[in-house]
């Protein structure tokens, strides 16, 4: 078990003020990386990651959102365990 676990197995950057002293200054990063949190089920986040609803003429513009929707679906869903 990594030592910055606190003993209980989660990562200290995931257990919140209460445990990880540099936790507000990582909330503070998120709105200036332009992104926020989103908290879905995984059946959902499959969807995102596996499904492609761009019609075949889609503007470029719209299949590369499309493209980076999916990409952070799987890319959560592997951070979180749930896919190899």
């Amino acid at each position: 078990m990594p030592s910055d676990s606190y003993g209980c197995g989660i990562p200290a950057a995931t257990l919140g003020p209460w445990r990880n002293p540099s936790y507000p200054a990582i909330r503070r990063q998120r709105p200036a990386a332009g992104r926020v949190a989103l908290w879905l089920d995984p059946d959902d986040l499959r969807r995102l990651a596996e499904h492609c609803c761009c019609p075949e003429d889609a503007p470029a513009e719209v299949t590369e959102r499309c493209l980076r929707l999916r990409f952070r679906a799987r890319a959560a869903l592997h951070k979180g365990g749930l896919i190899g």
